[in-house]
């Protein structure tokens, strides 16, 4: 099950840190201001149960978890543990600076599940393409 079919804003009293610590210029801001990756909810929708599991970490920050890894040739455990300290890595998550990071592990069986032909139908081809 998704955990949202629509992300809702939570308002932090930290989140102008990120204006003060991550500069204008920055790769990851100007990357998460350009691009909207909320395409990969889409794709992957018809995946999770609208009834039936426990809330699903939503497919996109999954997606832009992945995306740091290969950008910065990490491990799954490296990037999760980059992304608890790196304001500019939560930034681009979307995740206000106190907010916690999906485990490793969420990662690794996001990968799996990416790599099984079954589920995924070229969906990863559309995304990392």
């Amino acid at each position: 099950m998704l955990e949202n079919k629509y992300k809702q804003i939570t308002i932090s009293e930290h989140i102008s840190l990120y204006d003060k610590i991550i500069p204008q210029d920055h790769f990851l801001r100007k990357l998460k201001e350009n691009i909207d990756f909320s395409f990969v909810n889409k794709l992957v929708e018809k995946e999770y149960s609208q009834e039936l599991g426990r809330p699903a970490k939503e497919p996109e920050m999954m997606y832009k978890l992945l995306f740091l890894e290969i950008k910065d040739m990490l491990s799954d455990r490296e990037v999760v543990n980059r992304a608890k300290t790196d304001m500019a890595y939560k930034y681009f998550l979307d995740l206000n600076p106190e907010d916690e990071v999906p485990s490793y592990s969420l990662l690794s069986i996001c990968k799996m599940e990416c790599k099984n032909p079954q589920k995924v139908e070229n969906k990863n081809d559309k995304i990392f393409i």
